[in-house]
């Protein structure tokens, strides 16, 4: 992975190119390995720091073709970058590199914009051909792209961070954007914090002409394939192991070992158990456990099931005071998913082993893995008096791999279906910390991105509507978030199998009686792996990855609580309700903290101060010490 930015001059405008290399240098924890700077034209320069994975010596970016006429920068991986080459070579295009990134510059001058339509990959883009520039999100949201189309100029960039380079940038917060980060705890697309600053959709491309004319269109969605045709249980089981299995040897593709994160919990078990199977070689797994809540012995009953090299460290306390703090400084947007901490944890733990990591997130979205899966299905249309009733009959509909009874369940034909995803979706105490700014905001009645998702998948039935907001929604832009920003400040790419394209356009084609066969979330990933993994990751519960906080806030970490919050320029500022954070920190005082909750507001504090002061430095790359505190298993 890699950071990339870029800033074009519309109506012909002349650039500073040293511009782009300040946003770049924001950017050096995405690519500490090498930097790049093209200017290819007086009004375009075109910027990239390197995490180098494949073609380390000849992988250099920004890249072109071979007149100079076509330059990408690149974040991301190609995983089907090999047999793409073979075509385009076959129709007499020449590389000068065994790098994914030149197959996109050749791509496009096959296919055009269209050309991320081939594209098997996680990635961002941005490429410019001498008349447009062309920027591009791969359709599930693994990468980020932000970009700000402001008065003569336009730019882009991995983080919001890298605009603070730009000479009178404005970062004048979204009050409507973060309506919603309290609503949701995470910031939907296309929104950003920040008022003049935008993010690319899950499978969205835009194009921007040299006179400023934008457009943007969605080229892939859920929506976009056949639903719900499968249902023979055995020969489901043989493609889901064959799809998954084909994911995983594809991102295994590097120039060195790749390692994995290991939880213990059937996601990440099952893509050790298919790398491992797969490797002539032992793999690495990593695991971090807290005092309060480890997982530890159940991810080294996996290690050792498998058979692979396992490393894992207890991440107590101590350890969060050590890098809390500057991983809260350095949060250039609200992100309300306290795991975020953990997930850096194991990153930094892994980081000294691999720059590659595999990850089993996708699973339970793909899978039908949360527990709301259940309950919003079993209540589609039950009366109220009928639903214990309904919700019996409905468990047992699971077993049937004939997906006949589920047209009871179809949605098409209740008009509060969007309303009740929304209340599955929603936390119903947002509107008690929201200040008077944020309620002016809800007053205004502003479109909800989340809303504008649910309808867009309104004639899909049932389970797969409510997966297809999880993938487009959730999953993308708090999720997959999380996970890019806590590897990037790493160091570490982090990919994730679940969430190969293949993978999800087989997994959509599922029937929801076969997604929950036998009662189960994810009945149909446990029955396919079952007899690879040890009987405990099926028996187990699920878990969540997110640190203690309640315990922490509470006892070891009050101080740090107390210090962040006691004089809050969000409440100042109308953000904040005063009495919804007295409340909060009540909670605090009196033993019953609300740790996610403090957390979000922890979050948002820091941010808003760091913003306004502009100080969102370069994040420093050697950081693998801060878990050099962390006891680590024999």
């Amino acid at each position: 992975m890699c950071g990339i930015a870029g800033l074009m001059g519309l109506q012909r405008r002349p650039i500073d190119a040293e511009i782009v290399r300040r946003m770049c240098a924001t950017l050096i924890h995405r690519g500490p390995d090498d930097e790049g700077l093209e200017q290819p034209s007086p009004h375009i320069a075109l910027g990239h720091r390197r995490l180098s994975i494949i073609d380390i010596a000849g992988g250099h970016q920004p890249m072109c073709n071979e007149d100079r006429s076509v330059w990408v920068t690149f974040n991301g991986e190609i995983f089907n970058y090999r047999e793409l080459r073979q075509e385009l070579k076959s129709k007499g295009h020449r590389f000068e590199t065994s790098s994914d990134t030149e197959v996109i510059v050749h791509l496009y001058e096959e296919h055009g914009t269209h050309c991320v339509e081939r594209l098997n990959g996680q990635f961002a883009f941005a490429l410019w051909d001498g008349e447009r520039l062309f920027c591009a999100r791969d359709p599930i949201g693994i990468k980020p792209l932000y970009y700000c189309a402001a008065g003569d100029h336009f730019a882009f960039a991995s983080e919001p961070r890298a605009f603070f380079a730009i000479p009178g940038f404005d970062p004048s917060p979204d009050t409507n954007a973060l309506l919603l980060y309290f609503r949701y705890h995470y910031i939907p697309s296309p929104h950003s914090a920040y008022e003049k600053i935008s993010k690319l959709r899950p499978g969205e491309r835009l194009t921007i002409e040299r006179d400023g004319r934008l457009q943007l269109e969605r080229y892939w969605d859920l929506a976009s394939d056949p639903v719900e045709d499968l249902e023979d249980l055995a020969a489901c089981r043989d493609a889901l192991r064959e799809k998954l299995g084909a994911a995983v040897e594809r991102q295994m593709v590097a120039d060195f070992p790749v390692g994995a994160f290991l939880s213990g919990g059937i996601d990440s078990s099952s893509i050790v158990s298919l790398m491992q199977r797969g490797s002539n070689d032992r793999i690495k797994t990593f695991t971090i456990g807290f005092p309060e809540k480890d997982e530890r012995p159940e991810a080294r009953a996996v290690a050792s099931w498998v058979g692979v090299d396992h490393l894992d460290s207890l991440f107590d306390h101590g350890s969060a005071a050590g890098v809390l703090p500057d991983l809260l400084d350095q949060i250039d947007e609200p992100l309300g998913d306290s795991s975020l901490l953990a997930t850096y944890a194991v990153s930094l733990l892994t980081r000294p082993h691999t720059k590659v990591a595999l990850s089993g997130d996708g699973g339970d979205e793909l899978h039908a893995g949360y527990d709301r899966h259940h309950r919003v299905v079993q209540s589609l249309r039950a009366p109220s008096l009928l639903r214990p009733a309904w919700s019996w009959l409905g468990r047992h509909l699971y077993t049937n791999p004939n997906p006949a009874g589920w047209h009871a369940l179809d949605p098409r034909s209740d008009r509060r279906w969007p309303e009740r995803i929304l209340e599955e979706l929603e936390d119903s105490r947002h509107s008690e910390l929201c200040g008077p700014a944020l309620r002016e905001a809800a007053s205004t009645r502003k479109a909800d991105p989340i809303r504008e998702e649910i309808e867009r998948y309104a004639h899909l039935p049932a389970l797969s509507q409510v997966l297809a907001v999880d993938m487009q929604t959730n999953l993308s832009d708090r999720l997959l978030a999380k996970v890019d920003r806590a590897s990037m400040r790493a160091s570490l790419e982090v990919r994730v199998p679940f969430l190969d394209i293949e993978s999800v356009r087989f997994a959509f084609r599922l029937a929801p009686a076969l997604r929950l066969h036998g009662r189960q979330t994810k009945g149909l990933l446990r029955d396919t792996m079952a007899g690879a993994l040890p009987p405990s990751v099926f028996a187990g519960k699920k878990r969540g990855f997110g640190p203690p906080l309640k315990h922490w806030f509470a006892k070891e970490l009050r101080g740090f609580v107390q210090e962040r919050l006691c004089d809050s320029v969000a409440v100042k500022q109308g953000i904040l309700s005063r009495r919804g954070l007295d409340s909060l920190l009540a909670g605090r005082r009196n033993g019953r903290i609300d740790g996610p909750g403090v957390w979000r507001v922890l979050v948002l504090e820091t941010w808003l101060r760091a913003s306004q002061e502009r100080r969102f430095a370069p994040i420093p790359v050697d950081r693998h010490e801060a878990v050099s505190s962390m006891s680590s298993a024999p």
